[in-house]
């Protein structure tokens, strides 16, 4: 990850799906229970729709540390193909319970809208009914797959 600096983000490059795997251990390290599929990624796809998939993916698995714990199983899908890229995050919620079965929108969630709509696409995050919780996003990519 890129820390701050004294006067603002560190220089060097920006994070993209090709830092998925580290991230993966990263968070298996964590106490995740973590199980990831890729699909059309052999593509070269516009460095920011990387960077801002990246960034989706490790704020969606930074909440399911933080509200599902660790032990939670949890599945990321990534995929590009019919001219967006998509990504899927699944929790089955077994960690600890979240108050009312609903989780709040935080900032996390509220970023993960910002950075999907920089693209005309489309974020759905809630509550699973068998349990757990899903962040589905969608970022369309230009010129098709």
């Amino acid at each position: 990850a890129i820390e701050p600096g004294p006067t603002g983000p560190a220089s060097g490059p920006a994070p993209g799906l090709g830092d998925l795997p580290r991230l993966v251990e990263e968070m298996r390290d964590a106490g995740l229970d973590l199980d990831i599929s890729t699909a059309g990624l052999d593509r070269e796809l516009p460095e920011d729709v990387g960077m801002n998939a990246f960034r989706i993916v490790q704020q969606a698995l930074t909440n399911v540390l933080s509200h599902g714990g660790t032990g939670t199983a949890v599945r990321v899908e990534v995929a590009a193909g019919d001219g967006a890229l998509s990504i899927g995050v699944i929790d089955d919620g077994a960690g600890s319970p979240v108050s009312g079965g609903q989780r709040r929108t935080g900032r996390g969630l509220i970023g993960m809208r910002e950075r999907v709509a920089l693209y005309g696409g489309s974020l759905v995050a809630e509550s699973r009914p068998e349990g757990g919780f899903v962040v589905r996003a969608r970022i369309p990519i230009e010129g098709g797959a």
